[in-house]
C-alpha cells in the first residue's frame, strides 16, 4: 500500500570535512560569530587555526564569552577584533589570560567589552534585520561609551533609552547534538544565547555547524520539536565526535547523554600559556600536528568515557568521593569557608532591603 507520508526528497546535502568548511566558507576579514558554552565548536576553533595560523586575517570574533576559543586564534595572529562579554581563563577559577593582556597592551587586537545580555540583543536585532534593539543593561557602566551604544528617545514615554547596535556576522558557527545531511540541527541547553540561536539567523552568510552524529531525515521529523538551526540557516554539516571538546555538551540520558568538561586539559593548557616556549609546544601538539581524529586519539577512549560516565545524572556521586579524602573534618570552619558565609549574608541583606526576587549566578 502507498504510504502518502513517505517522502523521498531529502533535501541539499551539505555534509563536508571540518578543512572543506572551513576552507570553502570561511574568508580573511570575516566576522565569526562562535557559539557558547555547550553550543560551542572548538573542532571549528582548531581547523580555523590549523588553516590559517600565522596569516594576518584580520578576523573579528565575536561570542557571548570567551576562552580557548578565542586565546588560540589571537595567539596564532589570526584575530585583530573580539567582541565578547569575557575573555580569560575560566576553570579552575576566573583569571586573565597571557595571550589576552599580551595582545591588549601591543594593541594587535581591539577588545570590545559588553555584557551577556547587550551580545545576545545585538544578535537578536540582527536575526530580526534591525538596526539596533533596546537595552537597560549598559547604561550607567563604562560599556556606555562603546561604539555601539547610543541613547535614544521612546518614541512613546520621551524618556531616554539605551540601544545596542545591530550584529550581524558573516558567519555563525554553532556545535549541536546531531543533524541531518541538509543541517537541521538538534541542540540543546545550556547555549548561551537563550533558546533561540540569534546568531545563526543573523548570519550574513548562513551557518556551520559541527555535530556529533550525522542522522537520517526522517530522525529529524520524529524529533522536530528539538530542532533549534533550521537547514534553510545551513552551509556545511560536519560530523565531528566530541567536537565540543574540552567543553561539555549536555544532551538527556533517555536520548544518549553527552559528556562533561575536560577540566585537566583546560589546566593543562593554562599552565602552557605560562610562557610562549610551553604555549608554542602545546599548540603544535594538539593542534597544528594533528586533524580532529588525530585529536581525539591523543585524548584516548580512557579519557573521553570517562567524561562520558562523568555527565550521568549520577556522576557527581563519583566526583564527590573521589575528592572525599580532601574534605576537611575540622568542626571550626576554614578561612574560605567563612568567607563563604559572610558572603552569603551579606547578599541575603541586600535582598532583603532591595526587595530582589532574582539572583543570576555565574562566573563574575
Amino acid at each position: 500500500m502507498l504510504n502518502l507520508f513517505d517522502l523521498e526528497f531529502e533535501g541539499v546535502n551539505k555534509v563536508m570535512t571540518i578543512r572543506e568548511a572551513v576552507e570553502k566558507l570561511v574568508n580573511p576579514g570575516f566576522l565569526i560569530h562562535l557559539g557558547a558554552t555547550h553550543t560551542l565548536s572548538y573542532c571549528f576553533c582548531y581547523e580555523l587555526c590549523r588553516v590559517f595560523w600565522g596569516r594576518k586575517t584580520g578576523f573579528r570574533l565575536v561570542t557571548p564569552g570567551g576562552g580557548i576559543n578565542i586565546e588560540l586564534p589571537v595567539c596564532g595572529g589570526l584575530v585583530k577584533e573580539v567582541v565578547t562579554s569575557y575573555a580569560g581563563h575560566i576553570y579552575p577559577s576566573p583569571a586573565p589570560s597571557p595571550i589576552v593582556q599580551r595582545s591588549y597592551i601591543d594593541g594587535s587586537v581591539k577588545y570590545e567589552n559588553w555584557s551577556l545580555l547587550a551580545i545576545c540583543q545585538g544578535l537578536m536585532a540582527g536575526a530580526l534585520n534591525l538596526g539596533f534593539m533596546p537595552t537597560r543593561s549598559i547604561a550607567g557602566s563604562s560599556m556606555a561609551e562603546n561604539e555601539g551604544f547610543k541613547f535614544i528617545e521612546d518614541p512613546f514615554t520621551g524618556k531616554k533609552t539605551g540601544v545596542v547596535r545591530a550584529i550581524k556576522p558573516d558567519i555563525s558557527v554553532y556545535h549541536g547534538w546531531c543533524a541531518d545531511s541538509e543541517g537541521n540541527t538538534i541542540m540543546f541547553p545550556p547555549s548561551g544565547e537563550g533558546v533561540i540561536p540569534w546568531g545563526a539567523y543573523a548570519s550574513k552568510k548562513g551557518v556551520i555547524v559541527t555535530v556529533e552524529r550525522i542522522v537520517e531525515k526522517d530522525f529529524i521529523r520524529r524529533h522536530a520539536h528539538l530542532v533549534r538551526i533550521p537547514g534553510y540557516l545551513v552551509e556545511a554539516v560536519v560530523e565531528a565526535p566530541f567536537g565540543a571538546h574540552p567543553s561539555a555538551l549536555y544532551v538527556p540520558e533517555h536520548m544518549g547523554g553527552g559528556y562533561a568538561e575536560d577540566y585537566d586539559f583546560i589546566v593543562d593548557f593554562r599552565k602552557a600559556t605560562e610562557s610562549e616556549e610551553k604555549l608554542s609546544e602545546w599548540v603544535e601538539d594538539w593542534v597544528l600536528s594533528v586533524d580532529h581524529e588525530g585529536y581525539l586519539k591523543k585524548l584516548g577512549f580512557e579519557r573521553l568515557f570517562y567524561l562520558i560516565g562523568k555527565a550521568r545524572e549520577d556522576g557527581w556521586r563519583r566526583e564527590l568521593k573521589e575528592k572525599e579524602e580532601r574534605i576537611s573534618r575540622s568542626e571550626e570552619p576554614l578561612s574560605v569557608e567563612r568567607m563563604i558565609l559572610v558572603g552569603a549574608r551579606k547578599i541575603a541583606e541586600k535582598c532583603a532591603k532591595k526587595g530582589y526576587r532574582i539572583i543570576l549566578a555565574g562566573i563574575g
